[in-house]
């Protein structure tokens, strides 16, 4: 009777290596091996460790990209290893969770694992681990599946935020490595899963018209004391960004001047601690070229700086709040009734994401404050993206929390204040930038999920010129 449901021989073949491949990562002391007509397609020796275990089945480049996880807290024990969020995937076919050594899919796990990852990954793109959750018996039922692959958590709250603090730790842990980051021989992939990444169109368009607003990258290149940031222009030029500062807007900031850039000291100083090292240039007006000890390092500097921000606004508004600045003259912003409805319902989370504002009537909102990050043309587009996105998805659970709602704003903050293409640079800010990533979590990837910066080694480079051969 189920023959003639069954898929092609290739397909079904895929689906008995996917169950063998849970039972073996569960279960490293015993043997396991796959033949299929007559041939041997892989065989898993006994009294392995788990790691061994599961590098026979993930392969080396997941361990070369992993971060060990091992936790304990609340009773509960989470070991095991995650990919970083540049070794992603277009499908969830290699996630293996194991609880007290069944493998099972719940929707509280993928919850947790999907939050931890929030930041760095695009929604497109599918985590990759190996995690195994140790935990009491009669804190977990597993008779809720006839085929025992979901469970249900008696305090589901409590393992969802074990899991999400664990696994979110184990990522704001890591910094920019020039060895996770370099690339094959052909230039166009990364090493390791990241080799699918798509062209985003929001927030990083090549046109750019009109003058810099020099508070997107005070924040980066500043203190983070509210109180540090001037409210009025600098009125100088012989500032950072002096040449494209608008005297005519007042929410323009100034900041410190770096002395001369010696060109020499830098080239010198490539194998210094730097991880990024030191830049050369700016490509097109887009990328920056820096010489660390490894070799070239390429930098998306919009994705870059869009990380920093996010960072550093997510730290403000932690410790102070997001400050704000009187408009001069009030922004109207015209939406349908209902998205001010909903405007008006959220003014409390809204104002703290850093946008203030009155219902001036049906359809109209007055918007009477921003932060410094924002410029006046992005105010209206970015507030009608969060009401937008909230209509759609405020009956998602993890937006019902305050401090997700507010990050979400902040991401489309940071995107709309980051450098923009054609925005040219100088030495020393392009310094700044890559001394500020290194600094910064999860500084690898924007917070669409994009990959900020690649290396090219010098082994690389020699290949590609057939230097040597």
């Amino acid at each position: 009777a189920r023959r003639k449901f069954m898929r092609a021989a290739g397909t079904e073949l895929r689906h008995v290596d996917n169950v063998l491949k849970k039972m073996a990562l569960s279960r490293p002391d015993v043997a396991f091996s796959l033949n299929h007509n007559g041939k041997n397609v892989w065989r898993f020796a006994a009294g392995e460790s788990p790691k061994q275990r599961a590098k026979a089945v993930c392969g080396d480049d997941f361990f070369r990209h992993s971060l060990p996880i091992d936790e304990q807290r609340l009773g509960m024990t989470l070991s095991g290893w995650v990919a970083q969020p540049a070794f992603s995937r277009s499908q969830a076919d290699q996630q293996y969770f194991y609880v007290n050594g069944r493998p099972v899919r719940d929707r509280v796990i993928a919850s947790a694992v999907r939050r931890a990852f929030a930041d760095a990954m695009h929604s497109q793109r599918h985590p990759v681990f190996v995690l195994y959750l140790e935990m009491a018996p009669d804190g977990v039922d597993v008779n809720v599946h006839p085929a025992k692959t979901e469970v249900r958590f008696r305090e589901s709250a409590t393992v969802h935020d074990f899991l999400f603090t664990t696994i979110n730790r184990a990522l704001r842990e890591l910094r920019p490595q020039p060895e996770l980051h370099s690339v094959k021989n052909s230039f166009g992939a990364q090493s390791g899963g990241g080799t699918e990444h798509r062209k985003f169109s929001g927030g990083y368009g090549r046109s750019y018209s009109g003058s810099y607003n020099e508070a997107a990258m005070s924040l980066s290149l500043g203190e983070r004391n509210p109180d540090a940031w001037p409210s009025k222009p600098s009125g100088s030029e012989s500032g950072l960004f002096a040449e494209n500062v608008n005297s005519e807007d007042s929410r323009v900031q100034s900041f410190e001047k770096f002395g001369p850039v010696n060109t020499e000291t830098i080239a010198g100083n490539a194998g210094s601690e730097f991880p990024l090292g030191f830049p050369l240039a700016q490509l097109q007006g887009v990328y920056i070229l820096a010489q660390n000890r490894k070799g070239l390092v390429l930098v998306d500097a919009h994705a870059a700086h869009e990380r920093v921000l996010y960072e550093q606004l997510k730290g403000h508004i932690e410790a102070n709040g997001i400050p704000q600045q009187s408009l001069l003259e009030p922004v109207l912003v015209s939406l349908p009734e209902d998205l001010c409805d909903l405007a008006e319902t959220n003014a409390d989370r809204i104002s703290a994401g850093g946008i203030s504002f009155e219902r001036q009537g049906i359809t109209v909102l007055k918007v009477t404050a921003v932060t410094g990050l924002l410029p006046i043309g992005e105010i209206e587009p970015l507030l009608r993206g969060i009401l937008d996105a909230d209509a759609e998805q405020r009956s998602h659970a993890h937006f019902s929390d305050v401090r997700d709602r507010q990050f979400r704003i902040l991401a489309d903050v940071a995107c709309r204040s980051a450098i923009k293409a054609n925005r040219k640079l100088t030495l020393p800010e392009m310094e700044r930038l890559l001394r500020d990533m290194e600094k910064t979590e999860l500084a690898g990837q924007c917070n669409h999920g994009r990959p900020t910066w690649v290396q090219l080694s010098m082994d690389a480079l020699d290949r590609f010129f057939l230097r040597g051969s």
